[in-house]
């Protein structure tokens, strides 16, 4: 007597099963692209609040902060405004003439780094 066996394999694939809920936050505009220390820069992009993407003030979110350059973090709660789609900050005093770039992190979340220009008396 003669047994004949099938054996199917194949190949199963999940998406975001590592406890990944979602894409994190996206910068897409800097407002302005140069600015001086002391001055107001507008972060313009999606998904800042933690949760949710609409445009109203968020519910302050753990480790949530706007990075520019080596300065310190600027806390959701240091900032001027803060939304879905836009955060305004101060620049910090204590950035030099250059180009550097701009986090956010949201909830524990990078973003990606956008770059500005640091204009110190006329100079970048």
């Amino acid at each position: 007597m003669r047994v004949t066996a099938t054996v199917f394999v194949g190949l199963l694939l999940f998406s975001g099963c590592d406890g990944d809920d979602g894409p994190g936050p996206r910068i897409d505009v800097l407002a302005p692209s140069a600015v001086s220390p002391g001055q107001g820069l507008d972060v313009l992009g999606v998904r800042f609040c933690a949760g949710t993407t609409d445009a109203g003030p968020c519910a302050p979110a753990g480790s949530s902060f706007v990075t520019i350059g080596a300065a310190e973090g600027i806390s959701m709660e240091k900032a001027e405004h803060w939304a879905g789609t836009r955060i305004r900050v101060t620049v910090p005093t204590t950035l030099t003439a250059g180009a550097t770039s701009v986090v956010v992190t949201v909830a524990g979340r990078a973003s990606n780094s956008a770059s500005l220009d640091i204009v110190v008396d006329g100079q970048k």
